[in-house]
């Protein structure tokens, strides 16, 4: 255990903070806001999704009430790191038992507690005990037996105050890019309300559809990328969980073909909607879940692209999605989608300025994650009483 200041000390997160009231909702018929895992974006560290459930319909995951200045930290895939402050408007809510629900006690500041609990330190500490190959998961107990650096309440208060800051700038950085993606959206919509549109099915427009392998990958230290959904943005690669396979996994699962440059990436099932484009210089695989699409000469892929967005968003795509538990499109359903397709000077005039703002988007990306570094190391020197 590394040394502190004299002032500090190492406290258990259970020793520190209260645990949330319990209450089913399955006892009432009024409707309820309901807090599950993917309510909340792992990104941003907040409450994004909250459903309205009827309590007789209520899951029976739904059990924690949540209180502002609450942090939520999610046992399931602690690499991912999904946490959030309760803001005020999801004061009452209910959560899902796949929660820590941390109250802290006069001792704790909520803010100060919410910064460490996104510190690299602690998600190693989570990751380390993780049970369950395929669903890592720790327990609500091992997140309160685990330890944090504990100041003065002052020294917590100034500390917190510093990295509220410091990720304000990170969030600024994070919603420019938003806005360049909101802005590619609106000149395709564009297209749709201007330009006489034909419907072809997405084979028609591809000079190939391609299945990812049907095997689960062993993955290694380093080597070859391998891709899964998390990598998958709208329109853009997300690497903070990047994965790797040797060069003997790597060439068995490209067996059908290698990604290109121009080629698109997308998940049929699961978080249905997210897809990348393949840059120039990648080298990489197929994880489970994933399709390959190849662009024919005949369409823009910029544009074709953006049609998939379109028509993959979920809304548009469920009545074609199967599964009880995990919802997906299959690969004959995806060929036969039908994509909203202008005349070729539109889509590339549509190209010209989905590329430009791809660009901005590269830019914007670079800086979020320098902004990101710097932030990580902020915090670092701060939870070592360094600031």
């Amino acid at each position: 255990m590394s040394e502190l200041p004299k002032s500090w000390t190492w406290a258990a997160i259970g020793d520190v903070t209260r645990k949330s009231a319990k209450w089913d909702p399955r006892t009432s018929d009024d409707k309820f806001t309901y807090v599950d895992i993917a309510a909340v974006d792992a990104n941003t560290k907040r409450i994004t999704a909250p459903q309205t459930i009827l309590g007789a319909e209520a899951p029976s995951r739904a059990r924690q009430i949540i209180e502002h200045h609450d942090v939520l930290v999610s046992t399931v895939r602690p690499n991912l790191n999904a946490v959030a402050f309760v803001s005020r408007e999801s004061h009452g809510a209910v959560a899902s038992t796949g929660f820590s629900v941390l109250r802290p006690t006069e001792s704790l500041h909520s803010r100060y507690l919410f910064h460490w609990v996104q510190s690299p330190r602690f998600i190693e500490q989570m990751v380390r005990q993780a049970t369950g190959q395929s669903y890592p998961a720790v327990s609500d107990r091992i997140v309160r037996q685990s330890l944090l650096p504990l100041p003065p309440l002052e020294e917590q208060r100034r500390i917190a105050t510093i990295l509220d800051q410091a990720t304000g700038i990170q969030d600024a950085a994070g919603r420019y890019s938003q806005i360049l993606r909101a802005h590619r959206r609106t000149a395709f919509l564009k297209v749709l309300d201007d330009t006489p549109i034909s419907h072809l099915p997405v084979e028609a427009v591809s000079a190939a559809v391609i299945d990812c392998p049907h095997s689960t990958p062993r993955w290694r230290e380093s080597g070859v990328t391998c891709l899964r959904t998390a990598n998958l943005g709208y329109g853009e690669w997300n690497w903070d969980d990047h994965r790797f396979v040797d060069e003997a996994q790597h060439t068995e699962r490209t067996k059908r073909a290698e990604l290109l440059p121009g080629d698109i990436v997308l998940s049929r099932e699961g978080t249905v909607g997210v897809m990348a484009m393949v840059s120039p210089g990648m080298r990489a695989s197929l994880g489970q879940r994933l399709v390959q699409v190849r662009p024919s000469d005949e369409i823009n892929r910029e544009y074709l692209m953006e049609a998939l967005l379109h028509e993959l968003h979920p809304t548009r795509v469920e009545h074609r999605m199967i599964g009880a538990t995990a919802k997906r499109i299959n690969v004959k359903a995806l060929k036969q989608l039908l994509l909203p397709i202008p005349p070729r000077d539109v889509q590339d005039r549509f190209g010209s300025i989905a590329m430009k703002i791809r660009e901005s988007q590269n830019q914007a990306e670079k800086r979020l994650a320098h902004v990101t570094t710097l932030t990580r190391s902020l915090q670092s020197r701060a939870f070592r009483g360094e600031l």
